[in-house]
């Protein structure tokens, strides 16, 4: 069963803050490293992901009120597709970046990155575990 609208609407505000992070913290990683020196269709594929599925999250978030009522199922799958796609892009990437780095600096960027990411997570998707879980999943590789 689905879960009531109020977690919805919690799901929702508390996803607002952290929509844009994605982008920010890919960026970060991608520029303040010689990851896109490197290796700069990744790091380009990486960033412009992270945004395009931002602006997505972005505006499943902000038209809650106009949207849900219509059909709160389809809001609760578009939240959870546009979420879950957040954490395979970045879980992905960071698996690959790992690899690729090894036990370099580079590494420890990208693992302080995917810690703090989740850490966000933890507390914005904990009113509905099952997300949460899923998410976790997908960061995790």
């Amino acid at each position: 069963m689905f879960p009531p609208a109020n977690i919805d609407r919690e799901l929702a505000k508390r996803g607002r803050p952290g929509v844009w992070a994605y982008g920010v913290i890919a960026a970060l990683v991608v520029f303040a490293t010689p990851i896109y020196a490197q290796q700069p269709l990744l790091g380009a594929s990486y960033v412009g992901g992270a945004l395009l599925i931002g602006l997505a999250r972005w505006l499943v978030v902000r038209r809650f009120d106009a949207r849900y009522d219509a059909d709160p199922r389809r809001w609760r799958l578009i939240y959870a597709v546009t979420t879950l796609a957040a954490a395979a892009l970045f879980g992905g990437v960071s698996a690959v970046l790992l690899l690729r780095y090894r036990t370099s600096w580079t590494s420890l960027v990208v693992l302080l990155s995917c810690a703090g990411v989740q850490a966000g997570a933890t507390v914005s998707l904990a009113p509905l575990r099952r997300l949460l879980l899923a998410y976790l999943a997908l960061m995790d590789g």
